[in-house]
């Protein structure tokens, strides 16, 4: 017996749940490199991101999600030119916000994450289905045909 321990199958976290639950983009031994950076500095072309802070400019969106998915600063509540915060934006026009995007796990630049032909924000707001999965109720039809057939995408009877 070698003491190693098996490998264990398992899928790799999805981007989002990266940022959700903390950015591993630097390394302690990275962000002392980077001294005398703050979080949301640029530092070679690249914003820098504490390790040790999820959410520098406190708008409820995390550091990673803010560079990686949104490409806003960090540091800042209103990176681009107007008086709407970060969270508050909708990039994709879906009908959600980027921090309602955050939460539900869908992607701030594509209307439709799942593909099924209802925008993230009809999903969600007005047929309660699942913007992450085309066949909610797994009957073999997309949400999304299903409400131009008339048929329920919440149950497969």
């Amino acid at each position: 017996m070698s003491g190693k321990p098996a490998a264990i199958d398992a899928p790799a976290p999805s981007r989002i749940e990266r940022c959700r639950w903390g950015c591993p983009i630097l390394s302690s031994s990275e962000a002392t490199t980077a001294a005398g950076a703050w979080p949301g500095e640029e530092v070679d072309g690249a914003f820098y991101i504490s390790p040790f802070v999820v959410d520098s400019d406190e708008d409820g969106l995390n550091d990673c999600y803010e560079v990686i998915d949104l490409g806003t600063n960090p540091s800042s509540m209103f990176t681009l030119d107007n008086p709407y915060r970060d969270r508050d934006m909708d990039f994709d026009e879906d009908g959600l916000s980027n921090m309602e995007e955050f939460n539900a796990g869908t992607d701030p630049w594509n209307k439709d994450t799942d593909g099924d032909g209802l925008t993230d924000g009809a999903e969600l707001k007005v047929y309660f289905t699942d913007p992450l999965n085309p066949d909610t109720d797994g009957d073999g039809i997309t949400d999304g045909e299903e409400i131009i057939r008339g048929t329920d995408p919440l149950s497969a009877s």
